[in-house]
């Protein structure tokens, strides 16, 4: 290992699979981990099954064995042999309330199992996030795979069935440290997507993991082997910076059985890592034409591909009389006219953008507006005076959907955060009824009596600063009493049109849908939260937008659903 490259340590014990379950709502369709579909050849039977998970960094004698460190609802999907060397596909699963495994199901019949001389079983057991199926079970780099393949099995006419497995990790697995909310990628490892329940194949891939260092200052674990172990090599994206490190051939890292952590390579840090350049291959703004008011001051938005390209960019002024623009991208009307704004790749001119920008004086143009940081509002003229963002948190353009986010969680799907269900949820200990933050009845929870998020967990205030806030149930209320709703579509996205009753001003709600394993209801449903807690009902809830072609009301969602969020600012 490379000197000062790596601090690896040990890690004594892993956490059992939480497993997924689906939450629904009274506004929402029905999704979640599909139920395995038992067709009359799947059979339960009693089942002793004498089993032992061997731990991560195995020298420290850590095992599980049949009745210890499991949790409820944890699986060990199994593959037995019939009579005939068939497969046949089995599961057992754990009950924490009697600690012990309950029965076996099999898609089979047990006369063409039974068996007293032993025969060959192979068991999988899958600790993380994971969608199942009849047939499949799918899951990301960061769910461990403990794998048994030379397991044994005998099945008596008239006893149970008798199961003996020894499950051991499939590979290394290693967490990140760095500064909370930090995305990255790293490249050069081989990772585990899918397992057929019918072949008993893993599915691997060697696409880069992408993922985000949470609040404590770590990564999830990421499970995974070197790509290629002659030259076992890792490459880090991480703020428009690429690293790479070639590590000694006699390095733990990355060992099958073995854990650890490091820390993320920075420019200002590089930690025995090489840093290396990215190129840029497109570059864009947020708009490519404005009409402004001579004294204005606006902030252009560009994005760069790829987005952690090391590049530096340039802008320019076609005519600095009529418009200037800083090195930032803020854009000054400063006389009348026509100016085109352009931002290049320093170095690389032909990969290019511009915004063509008109300067009127003393008009009072009805136009948008924008904040320092270049998010567009409108004032639609509400009572409250509140000013309604154009687009959705994430999104591009009005008709973007966006990203998607858990009630009070800052990082949605687009940062990382795959599945939206109780037991990925931030505020819960993994089912609807143990809040452990925004409760106002201890039949739900933790009573704190928080009935509105905290700026820190407000999607807007983090994502985009400023006064950003996520609207109130009552801006919601507002919006729809003082304003037209009208069903349409918008650059062939349906959603509601939202025009102002006092001006001529109006934004667009795209119908984004919503997460759960999946996306759902796009171009059909909308789902918007507010900052609001159900009070009044089920503190496991909090208030949202809903509408479809037909329906357009207030609705409460269960907080772990993935929804859109759309920004307001108060002017009082």
């Amino acid at each position: 290992m490379k000197e000062n490259a790596v601090d690896f340590v040990p890690m004594i014990f892993i956490g059992a699979m939480c497993a997924i379950t689906a939450c629904s709502d009274e506004n929402f369709d029905e999704a979640g981990v599909e139920e395995i579909t038992e067709s009359s050849h799947w059979q339960r039977a009693d089942i002793n099954l004498h089993v032992d998970c061997i731990n991560f960094d195995a020298q420290t004698g850590v095992t599980r064995f049949v009745d210890e460190g499991w949790k409820d609802g944890d699986r060990i999907y199994l593959i037995l042999k019939d009579k005939d060397g068939n497969n046949v596909q089995a599961y057992v699963e754990y009950d924490g309330a009697a600690t012990s495994w309950g029965q076996v199901e099999y898609d089979g019949y047990k006369s063409s199992l039974t068996c007293t001389t032993p025969r060959t079983i192979e068991a999988y057991y899958f600790d993380g996030a994971m969608d199942v199926t009849s047939s499949d079970i799918t899951f990301d780099a960061t769910t461990g795979v403990y794998v048994c393949t030379d397991g044994i099995y005998t099945y008596p006419d008239n006893g149970n069935l008798e199961v003996s497995i020894s499950l051991a990790p499939l590979t290394s697995r290693i967490r990140f440290t760095g500064e909370s909310g930090t995305n990255f990628s790293l490249s050069g490892m081989t990772t585990y997507t899918t397992f057929s329940r019918v072949t008993g194949e893993l599915t691997s891939t060697l696409e880069s993991v992408s993922t985000l260092v949470d609040t404590t200052g770590t990564t999830p674990y990421i499970y995974g082997v070197f790509a290629s172990p002659e030259v076992p090599s890792l490459v880090v994206r991480n703020n428009r910076s690429m690293f790479e490190t070639v590590f000694d051939a006699s390095t733990n890292v990355l060992k099958v059985g073995m854990s650890g952590y490091m820390p993320i390579p920075t420019k200002e840090s590089h930690n025995g890592w090489k840093q290396q350049f990215i190129p840029a291959t497109g570059i864009s703004l947020n708009r490519n034409s404005l009409l402004l008011n001579k004294g204005d001051s606006i902030a252009l938005k560009v994005s760069i591909t790829p987005t952690n390209t090391t590049e530096n960019i340039l802008w320019a002024s076609s005519d600095t009389s009529i418009v200037k623009v800083s090195d930032s991208g803020i854009v000054s009307a400063i006389g009348c006219g026509v100016a085109i704004i352009t931002v290049s790749i320093k170095g690389n001119l032909d990969i290019t953008d511009s915004c063509t920008i008109e300067i009127k004086q003393d008009e009072e143009i009805e136009v948008e507006a924008f904040d320092s940081n270049g998010h567009a509002y409108v004032d639609l003229g509400l009572t409250s005076g509140t000013l309604w963002a154009t687009m959705n948190v994430g999104a591009s353009s009005s008709e973007d959907y966006g990203d998607y986010f858990a009630w009070g969680e800052v990082n949605g799907y687009d940062c990382g955060k795959k599945f939206f269900t109780m037991e990925t949820y931030k505020y819960c200990n993994g089912e609807k009824k143990s809040m452990t933050k925004y409760c106002t009845d201890g039949s739900y929870g933790n009573v704190d009596n928080k009935t509105e998020l905290d700026l820190s967990d407000d999607v807007a205030r983090h994502n985009w600063g400023g006064s950003w806030r996520m609207p109130s149930k009552e801006q919601f209320e507002e919006l729809y009493n003082e304003c037209t709703w009208t069903w349409t579509s918008q650059d062939r996205i349906y959603g509601y049109r939202v025009s102002s009753k006092k001006n001529t001003n109006s934004i667009f709600f795209p119908a984004a849908g919503y997460r759960l394993n999946d996306l759902e209801s796009t171009g059909s449903k909308g789902y918007y939260w507010s900052r609001s807690l159900d009070v009044q009902m089920n503190n496991s809830r909090a208030y949202c937008r809903y509408f479809n072609s037909n329906v357009n009301s207030y609705s409460y969602s269960y907080r772990n659903y993935g929804n859109s969020v759309r920004p307001v600012l108060s002017t009082k």
